[in-house]
């Protein structure tokens, strides 16, 4: 242990006085003597806090499973109460307004299985959020804490541990000493930090050190802690991309709010962690390939969105997740454009969806699993929603204004829709309560057809039904109607389960295409449309697709293919099929039992391995019930 006197628990037996207290920490000083051949820490923290006004309830403090030797308030030892969870004491009236409290305690520190102390052979590392519990906040595990996210306090560290490992925490390291067989080193973080995002990690660590002029002027360090086996690994996934990521990301949301940044390597475990200043990384995620870019960017969003605003209540989440994410979705469209960023909303859309076949729908707000697809994916495709209903300029302005105005402190979702609101000046009553506390998204059958009109030419008619079982949306919803020269861009608001919207329009439109530039999360599918003339509403029919030619050369570089399933005898099986002029199958679009209707399929000249096709002719098959159609398609990459 180290220092201060053993004493038991106090005279006294818990009782309903104990209750969560409402105290507010300013500061922890935190101690830690990490012994890795027993695989057990002595520590002592002294808090310093502005304690509960009702001195009826008494100061608690969650601590699970570790011993506590002995509990001192300004220097006098205290009486306090052990349970498995927390450490109680009564504190008497008239102390000052401010307290420090020294808590002494040691033992084998747990973990939850994702979130607590780990210890790895020669590593120990601690993950801030014990995911899958109903309190994920994970200090509790090895330091006697608040241990809430709304209460942000700042800390030091003083970690002492054998001589040739390295010690990393959160903020700046103060100072290195020696001291018999250790090693101490000191740390101090000067910007509050909730109690789920502080964190240490022990090594015989390989430390490669880096810059990054930011756009304050000041020179940002960037640290990056390795096992010695992996350094040239991330020379290939960190070094080249982190200065890159932070410039944009400081673009974006103003100046890195911290005073450095560290990326830190730590035997696998299920994932990475942002922890203020010091992200943590599953040695797993590191391959020298870069495939998980996309990870080394969300984490350190996560330094703006979590730790620089962080979320008051864990069933906020997706203020952390969410936004994090849509950072993801923003660097693509940045770095590899709007087609590459809808390609990722599509697949950020394939993993809510699949995450709800599984576990059902559940909103955004407290909801039952926040650590999957429907918090971080459908999360940023919310964002992305409010940005296309708000535009750009004062989507941005919002965000940023949100981060301003919640600075170092925490945040809420009424605290950004109300700048939102205050920003745009729209109401966005509705689109919180259908997309953060409603669940489900948009399930819309589409009719469509037209007939001619003596002034206008057509009158053009769309009947769209929401089918969902959840929410129902009130979502605007883009579309265009369209000629083989000329398009009609138009929008619709969902209003109920069944929306008639009517347009005119010169033309006489063969295609109407539904949210082409991917602005709304939702599944489409088009039941019925006009026919050519001598097409019975009973015949297998595949429409020339549209546009054609296409390909990058063109106006279009997708195409869309339209057909119909007969009303008699369905469901049936369906394939379409694309081949060249060879004959050789070069990919399946569709294949599977449909009811009688009209579908579209979309295809980008690519084959089944994802490969774009050589520029030329061809043939699109389409096969039910022994019955084939086949058209020709003129494809330019």
């Amino acid at each position: 242990m180290l220092g201060g006197s053993v004493l038991t628990a106090g005279p006294f037996s818990p009782s309903p006085r104990y209750l969560q207290s409402h105290m507010d920490v300013l500061h922890y000083d935190i101690v830690l003597d990490l012994d890795f051949s027993r695989q057990q820490i002595d520590g002592q923290v002294e808090i310093l806090l502005l304690p509960p006004a009702d001195t009826n309830i008494s100061l608690g403090f969650d601590l699970i499973d570790m011993r506590v030797d002995s509990v001192r308030m300004e220097d006098r030892r205290v009486p306090f109460y052990r349970t498995a969870t927390r450490v109680e004491i009564d504190y008497p009236a008239n102390l000052s307004d401010t307290l420090r409290v020294q808590i002494y305690y040691g033992g084998k520190p747990q973990n939850s299985g994702f979130g607590g102390f780990f210890w790895r052979g020669e590593y120990a590392f601690t993950i801030g959020e014990a995911i899958n519990r109903a309190d994920p906040s994970a200090l509790k595990y090895w330091v006697p804490s608040n241990d809430r996210p709304d209460d942000k306090a700042t800390c030091t560290f003083e970690l002492r541990v054998p001589t040739g490992l390295t010690a990393i925490a959160n903020g700046s390291l103060v100072a290195v000493a020696e001291e018999a067989s250790q090693s101490i080193f000191s740390y101090r973080e000067s910007h509050p930090i909730a109690t789920y995002l502080i964190a240490i990690a022990v090594g015989p660590y390989e430390v490669l050190c880096d810059e990054v002029l930011s756009i304050n002027g000041e020179l940002l360090p960037l640290s990056y802690y390795l096992f010695p086996a992996d350094v040239e690994k991330a020379r290939v996934d960190w070094l080249p991309v982190v200065p890159k990521m932070m410039l944009w990301l400081e673009t974006q949301f103003g100046a890195y709010p911290f005073s450095g940044y560290a990326m830190v390597q730590v035997p696998s475990f299920g994932g990475a962690m942002e922890h203020q200043q010091i992200s943590f990384f599953s040695s797993s995620l590191l391959t020298g390939d870069g495939r998980f870019e996309s990870i080394v960017l969300h984490e350190l969003a996560h330094q703006w969105w979590g730790n620089w605003v962080t979320l008051g209540d864990w069933r906020e989440i997706w203020l952390n997740e969410g936004f994090a994410s849509y950072c993801e979705i923003l660097y693509v469209e940045a770095t590899k454009g709007v087609k590459a960023r809808n390609t990722t909303l599509e697949n950020f859309s394939s993993l809510y969806f699949d995450e709800i076949s599984r576990r059902g729908h559940f909103p955004l707000y407290d909801p039952l699993y926040a650590w999957g697809g429907t918090v971080y994916k459908k999360g940023a495709w919310v964002l992305h929603m409010l940005r296309g209903r708000m535009g750009d300029e004062s989507f941005f302005a919002a965000w940023n204004g949100y981060g301003r105005r919640h600075a170092y402190g925490t945040g809420s979702i009424d605290g950004f829709k109300a700048i939102a609101k205050e920003i745009s000046g729209l109401d966005l009553d509705s689109f919180f309560r259908e997309w953060i506390y409603g669940t489900g998204y948009p399930q819309l059958y589409f009719s469509w057809n037209h007939q001619a009109d003596p002034v206008s030419c057509f009158q053009l008619e769309l009947i769209c039904e929401q089918v969902q079982q959840q929410t129902l949306f009130s979502q605007p919803v883009p579309i265009a109607w369209c000629t083989a020269t000329d398009t009609l861009y138009d929008e619709f608001l969902l209003q109920g389960k069944r929306t008639v919207h009517r347009q005119n329009w010169r033309y006489r439109p063969r295609a109407l295409v539904i949210d082409a530039e991917n602005w709304l999360l939702k599944k489409a599918a088009i039941v019925s449309a006009p026919l050519p003339d001598g097409v019975a509403t009973d015949d297998l029919y595949l429409a020339q697709n549209y546009p054609n030619p296409f390909g990058a050369r063109t106006t279009a570089e997708e195409t869309v293919v339209g057909f119909q399933v007969s009303v008699l005898k369905t469901p049936v099986e369906v394939t379409l099929r694309v081949y060249d002029l060879s004959g050789r199958l070069v990919r399946v679009l569709l294949h599977q039992p449909l009811s009688a209707g009209y579908y579209q399929v979309n295809w980008d000249g690519r084959d089944a391995a994802g490969l774009l096709l050589p520029a030329g002719n061809y043939f699109c098959e389409l096969s039910a019930a022994g019955r084939c159609r086949v058209r020709k398609l003129l494809f330019f990459p």
